[in-house]
C-alpha cells in the first residue's frame, strides 16, 4: 500500500494487484491520517524502508463464488494476512491444507457437496494442529456449539461482517500460544 501526501489530505492506494485478473483499487481521499488510522483494526506497525514482516496463511474454503471472492477480498486487504489457498468443497480443501499447510483455515459449514463440520472432523483425525474458524449464514446460535463440539476452534457468523471476521482470524493465530501456555501452567 502507498501513502502519498496530497494537499491537505492523503492519498491512499494500492501500488500493484495480487492477481493478474484484477484491476487496481482507486485510490481514496482522506481528510487527516488520523481518520485513516481510526479505521484501521489490529495493530498498527510502521516499518522502516526495506523492512520485511511475517504475513500469516489463511486457507478459504466457502462454496458460493461471490462469498469466497468477498472474504478473500476481505482478509487481502489486511497486512499481515494472505490467503495462500481455497476451495470449494472439503475434499478438494483437505488436500491442499495438507499441502501447503496454512496458519488458520476459514470454512463455511455448509458446502454444496459435503459438510465444513465433517472436514473439521477429518481435519482433527488425522492430528493437524491449527486453528479453525467455522462460518454459517444459517442459524448460528444452534450451529455455532456444533462447529465448536466437531473440533473448531472459534466461529463467527457472516452477518458479524468483516471487521469481526479479522479479529476472530488474528485471535485463533494466538490460539497455538494460548493452548502452549495453558499447557505449561498446569503442568507447574
Amino acid at each position: 500500500m502507498a501513502v502519498l501526501p496530497m494537499g491537505e489530505g492523503l492519498l491512499i492506494g494500492h501500488s500493484g494487484c495480487r492477481e493478474q485478473n484484477r484491476r487496481p483499487r482507486k485510490p481514496r481521499r482522506v481528510g487527516r491520517l488520523d481518520a485513516f488510522l481510526a479505521e484501521v483494526q489490529g495493530p498498527c506497525k510502521f516499518s522502516p524502508p526495506g523492512a520485511t514482516f511475517m504475513t500469516s496463511k489463511v486457507f478459504v474454503i466457502e462454496d458460493h463464488p461471490l462469498m469466497r471472492r468477498s472474504l478473500v477480498e476481505a482478509i487481502e486487504r489486511e497486512l499481515d494476512l494472505t490467503v495462500c489457498g481455497q476451495a470449494e468443497d472439503a475434499k478438494e480443501a483437505f488436500a491442499a491444507i495438507v499441502s501447503l499447510r496454512p496458519d488458520v483455515v476459514l470454512t463455511d459449514i455448509k458446502l454444496k457437496s459435503s459438510s465444513g463440520l465433517d472436514l473439521i472432523r477429518e481435519l482433527r483425525a488425522h492430528s493437524l494442529i491449527l486453528p479453525i474458524i467455522a462460518t454459517t449464514m444459517f442459524d448460528a446460535k444452534r450451529t455455532g456449539p456444533m462447529a465448536l463440539a466437531a473440533g473448531a476452534t472459534s466461529f463467527v457468523a457472516k452477518q458479524d461482517g468483516p471487521i469481526r471476521l479479522i479479529q476472530v482470524i488474528r485471535e485463533s493465530l494466538n490460539w497455538d500460544d494460548d493452548r502452549n501456555s495453558q499447557k505449561r501452567s498446569s503442568e507447574e
